[in-house]
């Protein structure tokens, strides 16, 4: 059999590596429930945050270190000040 049909069976996967330099972010659990709590000028690698339902309260918040670039029925993007 050819070399070229044995591969026509292989996945379509391939390895990757992240860059060990990569920041680390705010847990899932912190974003989702307390994002007051962020310190976000630790975190200088988040440019943008995707919002839904943001009440009053969080929005003032978020607003000392991003601002809404984009608005639908009950979601935001927000992008870094």
């Amino acid at each position: 059999m050819c070399e070229h049909r044995k591969l026509r069976n292989r996945t379509l996967l391939f390895s990757i590596k992240f860059k060990d330099t990569i920041p680390n972010f705010p847990s899932e659990i912190q974003i989702s429930y307390a994002p007051e709590t962020i310190d976000w000028p630790d975190y200088p690698s988040i440019q943008y945050l995707l919002g839904w339902e943001i009440d009053k309260n969080n929005m003032e918040k978020l607003s000392k270190f991003f601002h809404i670039i984009w608005e639908g029925n009950h979601s935001s993007i927000w992008q870094k000040n």
